[in-house]
């Protein structure tokens, strides 16, 4: 059965909220990767300076989310925000991540840092992942589909939705005359009956 499908049934089941509806597709995302004893064994091959947080990091995963979604504001608080969050199984995985994008750039374009690059060379490094060996294609897969979904369905501010996709979250500041039909008893049918009785 597709993660989809399972995603829909489960929500029929528990009536869970959207929140937690796109979570699940992320937390697919991420077991697509996890899975992998490769990619458990090398998270601990790489530069120690890409295992902590901090600003060089910050602004190299800054840089990928405005590459896989042009238009996306940089300075977003909540841009990156789903790479770190405990409740997802990607945060392990991040460094290594960051690593693999800076060592790509500093090998194809002979500049480390990943967010240096221009638009064009992101993109170029961005597909070099996508094109890389199942384990590494698995990373970046799932890396581009969190994104996606924290961005665009705004798991982390309901309220100020997503202007890219005219998404206006919570609807916060429509009138009622906006949301709701008037005189909503006129787009009912008539009853047959008053008993629910032919007779």
């Amino acid at each position: 059965m597709s993660t989809i499908k399972q995603s829909e049934e489960m929500v029929i089941k528990t009536r869970i909220t959207r929140k937690k509806f796109i979570r699940s597709f992320s937390l697919a995302a991420a077991a697509v990767i996890t899975g992998c004893s490769q990619i458990k064994y090398l998270t601990g091959c790489y530069p120690d300076k890409y295992k902590n947080e901090n600003k060089t990091n910050e602004l190299s995963l800054r840089a990928f989310v405005t590459t896989v979604i042009p238009g996306a504001d940089e300075k977003d608080p909540n841009l990156i925000k789903i790479f770190y969050d405990e409740y997802y199984s990607f945060k392990p995985l991040c460094g290594f991540f960051i690593s693999d994008l800076c060592t790509k750039s500093k090998d194809l374009f002979d500049i480390e840092e990943f967010n240096l690059l221009n638009e064009g060379q992101r993109i170029f490094i961005v597909q070099e992942g996508l094109n890389g060996d199942s384990m590494i294609s698995r990373l970046y897969t799932a890396a581009i589909f969190m994104t996606q979904v924290s961005y665009y369905s705004g798991i982390y501010d309901d309220v100020a939705g997503c202007k890219l996709i005219d998404f206006e979250g919570s609807n916060t500041g429509f009138t009622e005359s906006e949301l709701f039909y008037p005189n909503t008893t006129a787009y009912l049918s008539n009853e047959l009956t008053l008993n629910g009785n032919y007779v």
